[in-house]
């Protein structure tokens, strides 16, 4: 008898191709309706693939209640499991839970543990890409339990990546970096490779957030040598790199690592990676001063997030056009997008979004005069944990703070904050020099292909 993990790509694989042969038919049909073009090319095809994955999952309706009864129920599991698959290669992301779902529960039902934890962590992404963390949760934690009972290593291994990614988003960095260790530790017992690179790239972003650069730049450095013999992800690491030599001060560097990070994004052609990538590069843009390209590049990732559902994406393009708008004195526009932000941020409970919106509306809102907003808005990022976290922006929150003073006609206030401001500026300064001394001595033992020094 055929295993059946092999059973079930045998089917997939049948399945699919049943698929992109119907597919066809629909695009046709899909094409005909009303489809307004846009100046960026990559979120209309996004757009034309949701709908021709909605006519298609339409024109399926009346078979899909049939399959247990036709195909069995390891038939059911492959089919459905194929039908997920399908769909999420049209970044249709709500369609592929829905059929992956109904895979799981088929998986559970059959006793096939191994190919419902299979399934799970295919959900847990999707629900980490539209952002519903809560969702996400849950499947993680089922995922772990499911793993434990059925001593499947490689999905323990998945449980602790997805939940250290949301501790992470959460703001709870302890917790994160405790998941993504043991998920390492696992991998390297299992000798994946690619799983090995996934922790250490998440554990490379967690120390980039506590500002431990020298361990940051250490660790995406060996995930780089991984994944550029794989492909797998290697835009996203290429991208993290970029944002550490950000902070280091290197800006050619930088724009090298972006450079790169865009060219292989592109040719991989996931527009999900894209899109992180490309925004990434917007608030990069905006940091520099580069206003209109990094308005340019934010808008383009606003598309790609609208068109498939990626709320995050779309949180922080919002965030990043609004800061590029401000750049540009373009301030109503910006308080717009930047409130936008800030209640997806709240929505998706994600503190990084919310804190940098927070502060961003309070620039905007006192280049209009309205003091009254600035004080509400500053009290908010103050009390926000991000804000303890991030000098970064507790400075640039210090500098608000003392133009609303000096507003005030409050001089010895003033003066407060402006000394609260210089010795965080100074306390950065000295970190960045030290962060330099750390970077060189990594570079040296071998872990970076020789990038530019020039600080």
């Amino acid at each position: 008898m055929m295993h059946h993990k092999a059973y079930r790509q045998m089917l997939r694989s049948y399945v699919c191709l049943v698929l992109w042969c119907l597919g066809g038919a629909c695009a046709a049909n899909a094409q005909t309706q009303d489809s307004p073009g846009t100046d960026y090319p990559r979120a209309d095809t996004a757009a034309t693939a949701q709908r021709l994955a909605t006519a298609l999952d339409r024109s399926l309706a009346a078979f899909v209640p049939a399959i247990p009864a036709l195909a069995g129920r390891r038939g059911q599991i492959a089919i459905e499991d194929a039908l997920g698959n399908f769909f999420r290669a049209l970044d249709a992301y709500p369609l592929a839970e829905t059929h992956w779902k109904r895979a799981q529960q088929a998986a559970l039902a059959y006793g096939d543990d191994a190919a419902a934890a299979d399934i799970a962590i295919a959900r847990d992404e999707i629900a980490l890409l539209i952002g519903d963390y809560t969702h996400a949760q849950n499947l993680s934690n089922e995922l772990a339990q499911l793993a434990e009972r059925a001593h499947l290593d490689w999905a323990q291994a998945s449980a602790e990546e997805y939940l250290g990614v949301l501790d992470r988003r959460h703001g709870n960095l302890d917790r994160a970096a405790a998941h993504n260790q043991r998920a390492l530790e696992l991998q390297r017992v299992r000798g994946d490779q690619d799983g090995v690179a996934t922790a250490l790239s998440n554990l490379g972003t967690i120390a980039r957030d506590r500002g431990d650069f020298a361990q940051a730049l250490d660790l995406h450095l060996q995930a780089l040598a991984i994944r550029e013999h794989t492909e797998v992800r290697l835009e996203l690491t290429l991208r993290n790199l970029a944002l550490i030599y950000r902070d280091l001060g290197d800006d050619a560097t930088t724009r090298n690592y972006f450079t790169r990070a865009l060219e292989v994004a592109r040719r991989h052609g996931d527009i999900g990676n894209y899109a992180a990538t490309l925004g990434t590069y917007a608030s990069y843009l905006a940091d520099v001063g580069e206003f209109a390209p990094a308005l340019a590049a934010a808008d383009e990732s606003l598309a790609l997030g609208r068109a498939t559902g990626n709320r995050p994406s779309e949180a922080f393009s919002l965030l990043d056009s609004g800061r590029a708008l401000l750049g540009l004195a373009r301030v109503d526009e910006a308080s717009a997008r930047l409130s936008d932000a800030l209640a997806l941020g709240r929505e998706l409970n994600q503190h990084e979004i919310m804190a940098r919106s927070l502060v961003a509306l309070a620039e905007a809102a006192l280049s209009l005069g309205d003091l009254k907003l600035v004080r509400k808005l500053l009290d908010e990022t103050f009390a926000s944990p991000q804000a303890g976290e991030s000098k970064p922006l507790l400075a640039q929150a210090y500098a608000l703070r003392e133009q609303l003073a000096r507003a005030d006609k409050d001089a010895a206030a003033a003066l407060g904050y402006a000394h609260q401001q210089a010795a965080l500026r100074e306390e950065l300064v000295g970190t960045r020099a030290s962060r330099r001394l750390s970077a060189l001595k990594a570079n040296t033992r071998g872990l970076a292909p020789k990038p530019s020094l020039r600080w």
